[in-house]
């Protein structure tokens, strides 16, 4: 989703110092693992087995993460359990060594304050990282959060610059765009994209909910149906005329009228004022 200028000011920020705080404990690591190496240096540290006390026999490239293969003891004359004790772990550690459980870890040849470094910077971290998915989230469209068109969508009857509305609806259809359903205070529904709005509030005000008395109540019979909308015939409405029909998104009690569908049989739809009017149900077409 297209980012504004505001959110991806404070998303740098906080990359910023994500950088920084990775930085630093990269830099604790790298200084345990050259101590680390020193140590095995000088105490002579078998590099045949990198003082694992084993090397790899056998392997097959059936299997690249190393799996499948065999292993036997170090054939160093002078590679010992005492010399392997006295030279530790080589800093590296290779595929082989995840499997067999002798990996080396930062934290075996760190000091205590060093120890006390990488707490707080695992702990800052975790911050700016529930803070980077606050921010990021406060961008995203939701049901319920106010938002504003900001661009007009090249799809057909897609929502106008500047129509502010209640998200009800969102999801991707087969073409991998997301789309958007939102409900202005009149209880019109508009329909765009997910990049062509911008959030303004994470809750819409009392004054974009649908209320009762915003809606028609059309007494009907449903002739026909279809995935995105239902024909219907009004008492009294020849049959010649063919009905009319009603898109499900501006069915208001949809999920009652999805339930109760019986082609043929009559049904109460709820439809938003401005629909009823434009439909002739309510006094005359506009």
């Amino acid at each position: 989703m297209r980012m504004n200028p505001e959110t991806q000011k404070k998303l740098d920020k906080i990359s910023a110092q994500l950088q920084k705080n990775t930085a630093k404990y990269d830099a604790i690591v790298e200084a345990a693992s050259q101590r680390r190496l020193e140590a095995f240096t000088e105490a002579g540290g078998c590099q045949q087995c990198r003082g694992r006390g084993w090397v790899v026999t056998w392997d097959t490239m059936d299997y690249l993460d190393g799996s499948a293969a065999a292993y036997g003891d170090c054939p160093e004359e002078g590679c010992t359990a005492e010399t392997r004790r006295d030279a530790g772990l080589h800093p590296v550690n290779n595929k082989y060594d995840f499997h067999r459980l002798s990996t080396w870890h930062h934290t075996h040849d760190t000091t205590l304050q060093e120890n006390a470094e990488i707490d707080v910077t695992e702990a800052a971290r975790a911050k700016l990282e529930k803070e980077w998915s606050r921010v990021l989230d406060e961008h995203q469209v939701r049901k319920g959060k106010l938002v504003e068109v900001t661009r007009k969508s090249r799809a057909r009857n897609s929502a106008e610059v500047g129509v502010q509305g209640k998200v009800f609806w969102y999801g991707v259809n087969d073409w991998g765009t997301v789309k958007v359903g939102l409900m202005d205070t009149d209880g019109k529904k508009h329909w765009t994209t997910e990049v062509c709005v911008e959030v303004i509030s994470q809750k819409a005000g009392k004054e974009y909910d649908q209320k009762y008395e915003d809606q028609y109540p059309l007494l009907c019979k449903v002739v026909k149906d279809t995935n995105r909308a239902i024909c219907v015939m009004t008492p009294g409405q020849s049959s010649f005329s063919g009905g009319e029909w009603i898109p499900w998104s501006q069915v208001l009690n949809l999920e009652e009228v999805k339930k109760q569908l019986k082609v043929g049989k009559a049904a109460t739809v709820m439809l938003p004022p401005w629909l009823a009017k434009k439909k002739g149900f309510l006094g005359g077409k506009s």
